[in-house]
């Protein structure tokens, strides 16, 4: 055998894939483009990609906004289709028609690992009016990223910021976030906002789990006052390119203190809410 040969042998380890098989809705305007760069991102060479798009050949009510008709439905796939073919993924395309694009997007997305969206802007009562996304991210069986454009200075998702409550709940979100660290070379940063003594070893543990899977030490801060809007004044100045959040899958009303929803209207960078997992 050969030096070379060896060398290929003894190359680093795969690091296991934290979305093997990821969902793109794909919609006219330009926060489609940024969804579909950051789940070609993620996908890879060794995931599964499919993009939807969602008609309603009615173009009546709310869906107006957020749904293609029939004639124009090529249009945001062509630019997907050139975008994959451009990274080199091989990716699914799916036509579904339905006059709810929320309620479309989660049936499909029990079959998948995570679900990609794009935003459409932000606003204080973005929350509260509602949109697709947001719908999607109040009631996804599986985790789902709303993807921004990446700022100048970061490169997505090369600079993540994961905010933590300290909880033994968000064991399974430290793991992706290390995972993915891991795997797309990023930095970390740790914010915990409105601390509180008996979550001070629970911290360290996520700080050293982050250090064991990344093999960098991670930046650790540490914040009092309302979350989601220490969080996206952090990921702001860091800057971030990625926010990752765990989700208390709160219901109804319960929603209006949902911290991982709030973060993913104010957040001026994606960001990644761990619906379902754990």
């Amino acid at each position: 055998m050969s030096t070379q040969q060896a060398r290929r042998d003894v190359a680093a380890p795969v690091i296991e894939h934290p979305f093997p098989r990821i969902l793109c809705a794909v919609e006219k305007g330009p926060s489609a483009d940024e969804a579909i760069a950051q789940a070609l991102t993620l996908a890879g060479g060794d995931g599964e990609l499919t993009f939807l798009n969602v008609t309603d050949a009615r173009r009546l009510g709310p869906t107006r906004l957020t749904t293609l008709g029939p004639a124009a439905v090529e249009d945001p796939f062509d630019r997907a289709r050139q975008a994959a073919r451009a990274a080199g993924v091989e990716a699914e395309e799916v036509i579904r028609h339905g006059d709810d694009p929320r309620a479309v997007i989660l049936e499909e997305a029990e079959r998948f690992d995570l679900v990609v969206l794009g935003a459409h802007g932000r606003h204080r009562t973005g929350f509260l009016l509602g949109s697709t996304a947001l719908g999607v991210v109040h009631r996804s069986p599986v985790p789902v990223l709303i993807a921004r454009p990446v700022r100048a200075g970061t490169e997505f998702p090369r600079d993540i910021l994961v905010a933590t409550n300290g909880a033994p709940e968000m064991g399974p979100t430290i793991v992706l976030a290390g995972t993915l660290a891991r795997r797309h070379g990023a930095r970390v940063a740790l914010l915990h906002v409105d601390r509180s003594d008996g979550a001070e070893r629970e911290l360290a543990e996520e700080a050293a789990a982050l250090q064991h899977a990344t093999g960098a030490e991670p930046t650790i801060l540490r914040m009092e006052g309302h979350a989601p809007s220490r969080i996206a004044e952090v990921a702001l100045e860091l800057p971030a390119s990625l926010v990752i959040t765990g989700s208390r899958m709160l219901t109804g009303i319960r929603t209006l203190a949902s911290v991982s929803e709030r973060t993913a209207v104010v957040a001026p960078c994606s960001v990644l809410v761990m619906r379902g997992r754990g």
